[in-house]
């Protein structure tokens, strides 16, 4: 084994205990396990960790780090800032990742992809062969697993931040993309759908929002001051003030009223401005 993934394999084995009991919250809601954790930065850099034991030794020995499919899914994400990809009913014969997966007995699983400036970070789920069903949660709660992310990023922060930058695995990451007929006819669709309002529920009605209402209000959700929220956004604190009152009017409520509908609906729209590329919670 070469002695840069050695390094990586036995910081994997010393943290397993840990990574395993920040999954137990996840297990017990759900029956999901957290089971890989991996890093890709642009300068080169592949951090990988791993909450099952024999899978994890199965992949140093034979260093698996990504199945076949992966470059595609890469080329998606030099356009968009997440995908979230759940498996196939069977392995593909031709992919031996998800053959060695599927052997034991690691299965219907989800992998969610999120793109910052400096590296993608991928969050593998996995149920078991006999869960086919889980992909029924997947489609009606992945709030779930989003929010699930963001508490290991918090918990595990020192663990997927190490000092020691000798269990990085060197791994060259092509982020250029390549242009296809599918991206061509996404971003019409974009062009055709262009959304120029969203909508929060406040006592049950529907109250329609401007961007830049719902920009004021995101950035007071996260307990901003007006004068940082207008230098966020290029505003002067009285126009920010102004989009907030305007929101509060039509609403007729009050702030706290629409911080706790935009806090119950932001599923849609954190989704939303992550794929626009405008604010999210990183």
């Amino acid at each position: 084994m070469h002695h840069s993934h050695l390094i990586a394999l036995n910081y994997n084995r010393a943290i397993n205990r840990r990574i395993s009991a920040l999954n137990e919250p996840l297990m017990n809601a759900c029956g999901l396990s957290l089971l890989t954790f991996r890093r890709f930065s642009n300068t080169g850099e592949l951090l990988y960790i791993f909450n099952n034991n024999s899978w994890m030794e199965y992949s140093f020995e034979n260093t698996y780090w990504n199945s076949v499919t992966f470059g595609s899914r890469v080329n998606q994400l030099s356009k968009q800032k997440f995908l979230n990809y759940v498996w196939p009913d069977l392995p593909d014969p031709q992919d031996p990742i998800y053959c060695a997966l599927y052997g034991h007995n690691i299965w219907n699983g989800i992998i969610m992809y999120r793109k910052y400036d400096d590296c993608i970070e991928a969050f593998a789920f996995v149920a078991g062969r006999e869960n086919a069903i889980i992909k029924n949660f997947y489609a009606d709660s992945i709030n779930i697993l989003n929010d699930y992310i963001v508490y290991f990023k918090d918990k595990a922060h020192n663990l997927i931040h190490p000092n020691d930058k000798n269990i990085f695995i060197p791994y060259n990451l092509d982020l250029s993309g390549n242009s296809t007929i599918l991206e061509s006819n996404i971003k019409n669709f974009f062009e055709q759908t262009k959304v120029s309002k969203l909508f929060l529920t406040i006592n049950g009605k529907d109250v329609p929002m401007s961007k830049r209402e719902i920009e004021c209000l995101f950035h007071v959700s996260k307990g901003k001051s007006m004068k940082e929220i207008a230098l966020l956004l290029n505003l002067s604190p009285r126009t920010v003030e102004s989009h907030l009152n305007s929101s509060k009017i039509k609403a007729g409520s009050t702030v706290s009223d629409l911080i706790e509908a935009f806090l119950k609906s932001k599923f849609i729209i954190h989704n939303y401005y992550e794929l626009m590329g405008g604010p999210n919670e990183n």
